[in-house]
């Protein structure tokens, strides 16, 4: 199983179900431990913690193509080198009308992932264990 970004909790909920269906998973860019949320992260669980207007709002702020293109870059010792389609067709799909406020409804709706991120570690710990083996270790 392949699971990506925001799609690796759904990918891994489903392989819980029916574990004897995987034989191994191959995440990009998935997380299931708190210490991959990072900083960045920080105004999202404030938000969780406390779902007011102005957190989402201040969430919001960085829904723009200057918060896209910031998100874009962080890390990265040379920006210029990133090409601007990604983070320009992010924003331009987020301008369409309700798209920001969805993406902020799904801000707030991942805390129900990061509360499962243990039946998520003991998964991959019984997985590996597993006749087959593979889980965790690609």
């Amino acid at each position: 199983m392949y699971v990506f970004d925001y799609g690796a909790p759904t990918g891994l909920r489903v392989a819980m179900q029916r574990p004897e269906r995987v034989t191994a998973i191959v995440s990009q860019n998935g997380n299931a431990y708190e210490e991959g949320l990072g900083e960045a992260w920080q105004p999202i669980q404030r938000y969780w913690r406390e779902p007011t207007v102005e957190h989402r709002n201040a969430i919001r702020a960085g829904l723009t193509l200057e918060g896209l293109r910031h998100e874009y870059s962080v890390g990265i010792p040379d920006p210029t080198l990133i090409k601007p389609e990604g983070y320009t067709l992010d924003a331009a799909m987020l301008a369409r009308p309700g798209n920001v406020d969805i993406q902020l409804d799904l801000f707030l709706d991942y805390a129900s992932n990061v509360k499962l991120y243990r039946k998520f570690q003991e998964y991959f710990r019984i997985g590996a264990a597993s006749p087959a083996g593979c889980l965790g270790q690609i």
